[in-house]
């Protein structure tokens, strides 16, 4: 039988000295917002008394005090008698030495601040993809998401609160969320000036410096933006897609083809009169691919249609092909130029 949570099991989880079965019931007992509470501050107090750095004072000390007890080379010819020593009293009268409450305090800043600094990793877990790469996230309320390549999205460890489900995107992914019992909301908050608030729904968000935008598949989603000091709210239908590349103008679209912005699902591409030079940023952001086009009028050429490929070489030679393109790769560096 399992011991209850307390104080020690804990302690030992936060020193990795729990079985994956203590593990678990810890998981379960989070699920309770009291005890959620109880878990930081028992976690404060085992970070106090267990710090990653000890400061090594001992050392120092004493190189400081053998450089003031040295003489210099000025006063080689003054009486010695009348020079004193450095003293370091590390006992006197009962009374504790001032470097020990030193040593102290360095412990207990370097505790909480290792907490500090270590916090997002103890709260939250992250999932990332690298170029090329695309991953399905299954969260603790049972929603769905598919992350794109070079794409992070970062979940609460221990499970949604009551209270919210947020997450937080960075690159593209696209989302099913679930119904709650309690119609609770589902945000996803980005680095860029925008956040999506759903109400269980399929839709895609993109987050990528070349491509900002939310298309919503079902469902019903409000896309908060702010217009310089103010924010803005734009409430999205199926078929709608809003383009967020400038903030403070955003477009909205009706009636798109929702699969034009999910094709990476299916490893098809599909494009929408995308201009060459955004096909290079496309290759930047998904494959850590450095594109150059070798003139500007090459650069204002547009995809139109709907292709396949397992990878980056066989997306570009298809794109060669239809232009009648050159293409030189060097390891992450591609240029694009007119056929000698």
């Amino acid at each position: 039988m399992l011991p209850a949570i307390d104080k020690q099991l804990l302690f030992d989880h936060f020193a990795d000295k729990t079985t994956p079965l203590q593990k678990r019931q810890i998981e379960e007992w989070l699920g309770s917002e009291a005890n959620r509470e109880q878990f930081y501050a028992w976690l404060s107090e085992w970070e106090q008394h267990n710090a990653s750095y000890l400061p090594a004072l001992e050392e120092p000390l004493q190189r400081f005090v053998d450089h003031m007890n040295r003489v210099p080379s000025g006063l080689a010819d003054v009486d010695a008698d009348k020079l004193r020593p450095l003293e370091v009293v590390t006992q006197r009268r009962g009374v504790r030495s001032p470097w020990g409450w030193l040593a102290a305090a360095s412990v207990l800043v370097g505790g909480l601040f290792l907490g500090w600094q270590y916090q997002e990793t103890i709260l939250y877990k992250t999932y990332q993809t690298v170029y090329g790469e695309t991953k399905p996230v299954l969260l603790s309320d049972g929603s769905r998401v598919f992350l794109q390549a070079n794409s992070l999205l970062r979940v609460p460890r221990f499970g949604f609160s009551e209270r919210s489900r947020e997450v937080w995107l960075k690159g593209e992914a696209g989302f099913v969320v679930t119904h709650t019992d309690n119609n609770l909301k589902f945000q996803v908050k980005t680095d860029k000036s925008f956040d999506v608030v759903v109400h269980g729904t399929e839709f895609t968000v993109n987050t990528r410096s070349y491509r900002a935008n939310v298309m919503l598949r079902k469902g019903k989603v409000q896309v908060n933006c702010n217009l310089g000091k103010t924010q803005n709210q734009i409430f999205l239908k199926p078929g709608d897609l809003v383009s967020l590349e400038q903030p403070n103008r955003p477009q909205i679209q009706h009636q798109i083809k929702p699969q034009v912005y999910e094709q990476w699902k299916e490893r098809r591409f599909v494009f929408d009169n995308m201009s060459l030079q955004a096909f290079g940023q496309l290759l930047t952001e998904n494959y850590g691919l450095s594109v150059t086009i070798s003139d500007s009028a090459i650069a204002q050429r547009t995809l139109v249609g709907s292709f396949r490929a397992d990878n980056v070489d066989e997306l570009l030679e298809l794109v060669a092909e239809i232009f009648d393109l050159k293409v030189t790769r060097d390891g992450n560096t591609v240029r694009l130029s007119e056929v000698d």
